[in-house]
């Protein structure tokens, strides 16, 4: 009976420490919201805003957005002094998908975002110079 109760509690425990992963399809449940904010590869962000449940985020500077960004996305310059107040206009409730030019800015937008409430995050590891270099789809 101690050998049972024994591995039911090992059981137990592992199912808690590894319950959460890094799969960006996984949610980590907190309370009554998901919450998930993660990096994620080109293909897997092509996949993810192709459900168009959310807003793409393109976070550089108009000078670089004028050279092309991904179809659809809306551009709210990370380095503009009214940043956080137009980030804060948008669907906290929705998926937000972040990107710019390498992956700094966005990654740096994703903290501020999480910080002020955004539920679910998802930011383009390496930029839009990596989607570029995948061949993806860019609007002019």
């Amino acid at each position: 009976m101690r050998k049972v109760k024994a591995i039911f509690v090992v059981v137990f425990i592992c199912f808690g420490l590894f319950s959460c992963s890094d799969n960006p399809y996984d949610m980590c449940h907190t309370g009554s919201v998901d919450v998930i904010y993660n990096n994620v590869d080109a293909a897997t962000f092509k996949l993810l805003i192709e459900k168009k449940d959310g807003v793409v985020v393109d976070l550089r500077k108009p000078e670089e957005v004028v050279l092309g960004k991904i179809e659809g996305s809306i551009n709210l310059d990370y380095s503009n002094h009214d940043f956080k107040k137009k980030v804060l206009h948008l669907d906290k409730s929705k998926p937000v998908y972040v990107y710019c030019e390498s992956g700094g800015r966005s990654g740096r937008a994703m903290s501020k975002m999480r910080k002020v409430g955004f539920k679910i995050i998802y930011n383009l590891d390496g930029g839009f110079s990596t989607w570029k270099s995948c061949g993806y789809p860019i609007e002019i």
